[in-house]
């Protein structure tokens, strides 16, 4: 807010220090994106309204001097991509809730090893006998103690068919968490992306707010001092500029915005990145690949699509399963006892036993759950079908974004040159007092280096998003 507030006093007195302008701007070039604009400006110490009108295109440092006041020691003073990237972690909360997932299926697996795991168990019972319904005979103590292990050997294939669910629903959670994780690095580089952005738009807004300041300025004199000008153009000139301040609060809220959507990107919501680094995209620098090809690529290596089609085979196995519930078991048993009345050879101390158990009928309770698992695997079959159309329109919309965007860069490019030459022709009038040309010229660089900028970061994130379909490897930034 200090630099705000100095460059609107500045303003609004009509006189301006051109050495504390020109130590303001050696302090603003020490960032990359400052750098990148001041390089169009020429600083000059002649006249003091020049110095009024570049002031304004100096804010660009805010974020430096005000922004983040409360910059945490979580970040850098100055971020770059790389560094961003690796602050991402397994303690995302969209990397959690794929992690709750895998320990809930995991819990499966351990109830499925239950079903044959070993069984012990120690029986005690107090019990009194009589052989005959004699009310002369009194009851005996018949009590006795069990110690009985129970171990089923198999279960025909059963236990296999579900386990085998549970290592392929595994599976198809590992593909979805390295689809969660390349889909949170791309929603931190957009972060990252509109952070620089909405510095570039703070800058062109603030070169706009300050030209119409000063043609409101210098209307205001001629009324007021001259009597040159009627009221209701000096009034017209004041909408124009408090219009562009309005618009310049709000890119100032935007990038503070930003920059804590940045934050939450990066799982640090306590801290503010301050300055960026502008990253290089040259990687994202080739050909514009051939749909068709690309298709192909994307159906075979999709992580969306691998998950899919493992969730549908997971759901068909779990319904074999459910399938084979009339399968008997067969399992070993063994038990030791001891009586307090011992009655000839029909009470064994130890006893031990294979046995087979054989369900003649299937529980009603397991009909249902085989419905119910059949209704699953057509509803995840839709679903596979619905993910293979959305890749295919989505193959294609970035395709054609993608080259829409290649025309765009070429024509910002073309329009960063021409502003560019624009300023030096009108540079060289300045002599003869066009200042407000100047003011236009220098406005008209700060749009094209936001709109380069829009469209190399847009381009740069549609890239990102084709890799990441296509499951390709990682673009590394230095």
């Amino acid at each position: 807010m200090g630099t705000i507030s100095r460059v609107a006093s500045v303003n609004s007195a009509g006189k301006t220090n051109p050495a504390r302008l020109y130590a303001l701007v050696q302090v603003l070039s020490k960032n990359s994106i400052n750098r990148g604009f001041l390089k169009h400006l020429t600083f000059t110490s002649k006249p003091s309204s020049i110095c009024s009108l570049l002031a304004g295109v100096l804010i660009y440092g805010y974020a430096s001097f005000g922004l983040c006041q409360s910059v945490s020691k979580e970040f850098p003073e100055v971020l770059t991509l790389s560094q961003a990237l690796g602050m991402l972690n397994g303690d995302h909360p969209g990397l959690l809730l794929t992690r709750a997932r895998i320990q809930e299926v995991g819990a499966e697996q351990v109830q499925v090893d239950a079903d044959t795991a070993l069984k012990a168990g120690i029986g005690l019972e107090l019990r009194g006998a009589v052989k005959a319904a004699d009310p002369n005979d009194d009851f005996v103590d018949d009590s006795r103690a069990l110690f009985i292990l129970d171990k089923p050997l198999t279960t025909f294939g059963r236990g296999q068919v579900r386990s085998g669910a549970v290592e392929t629903e595994l599976d198809s959670l590992g593909q979805k968490e390295a689809l969660n994780r390349a889909s949170i690095r791309l929603d931190a580089m957009r972060a990252f992306f509109e952070v620089i952005i909405a510095d570039y738009a703070y800058t062109a807004i603030d070169e706009e707010m300050t030209l119409a300041f000063l043609n409101f300025d210098d209307a205001r004199e001629q009324m007021e001092r001259f009597k040159e000008l009627p009221e209701v153009e000096v009034r017209a000139l004041e909408v124009v500029y408090l219009d562009a301040l309005a618009k310049r609060t709000a890119a100032r809220h935007e990038q503070r915005a930003s920059r804590l959507r940045l934050a939450l990107a990066l799982n640090r919501p306590a801290a503010y990145p301050d300055q960026l680094i502008e990253p290089d995209l040259s990687e994202y620098n080739r050909q514009l690949p051939d749909y068709e090809e690309l298709l192909e690529s994307v159906m075979l290596n999709n992580p969306s699509l691998k998950s899919a089609k493992l969730q549908l085979e997971a759901q068909r196995q779990r319904l074999d399963g459910l399938s084979l519930a009339r399968r008997p078991t067969l399992g070993a048993r063994f038990q030791a006892a001891e009586y307090e009345r011992v009655l000839g050879s029909s009470r064994d101390q130890f006893r031990a036993s294979i046995y087979l158990d054989i369900p003649l009928t299937v529980p009603q309770l397991t009909q249902g759950e085989i419905a119910r698992q059949s209704a699953a695997v057509l509803e995840y079959e839709a679903n596979l079908k619905l993910i293979e159309n959305e890749l295919r329109l989505n193959v294609l919309k970035l395709v054609q974004r993608l080259e829409q965007l290649d025309t765009e860069l070429n024509a910002a490019r073309t329009d960063l040159l021409y502003r560019e030459l624009d300023l030096d022709r009108v540079r060289l009038q300045y002599e003869m007092e066009v200042r407000v040309r100047i003011g236009g010229a220098n406005t008209e660089v700060a749009r094209a280096l936001l709109r380069s900028a829009r469209v190399r970061y847009q381009r740069a994130l549609v890239w990102e998003q084709l890799d990441m379909l296509a499951g390709r490897t990682e673009v590394f930034f230095e």
